[in-house]
């Protein structure tokens, strides 16, 4: 577990030039504990208290977060759609 102050870089996905995709980096949305895991390979995993909430301020797509997150992007859909309010995704209705 690692605190990460708003805007420090929290994860670095490594470029692939074989496939012409770039680095990718992930800011902190919010002064917050992160968990990340090194699953070794480059592979991480990255949680924090209000994950999808968090993927969400750093601008992460809803199907990445489905991915980091290990469920169905459909879950992920329905979890944002069912705590929306006034376009507004709200962890804390859950």
């Amino acid at each position: 577990m690692t605190w990460k102050k708003r805007g420090s870089v929290i994860l670095i996905e490594d470029a692939i030039p074989k496939y012409n995709i770039a680095e990718e980096r992930y800011f902190a949305p919010k002064d917050a504990y992160y968990y990340i895991i090194d699953y070794g390979g480059g592979e991480y995993f990255l949680r924090e208290v209000d994950e999808i909430y968090a993927y969400l301020q750093a601008n992460i797509s809803k199907s990445r977060i489905a991915v980091l997150l290990n469920v169905h992007r459909s879950t992920v859909y329905r979890e944002i759609k069912r705590n929306t309010v006034q376009g507004k995704y709200h962890p804390e209705k859950v």
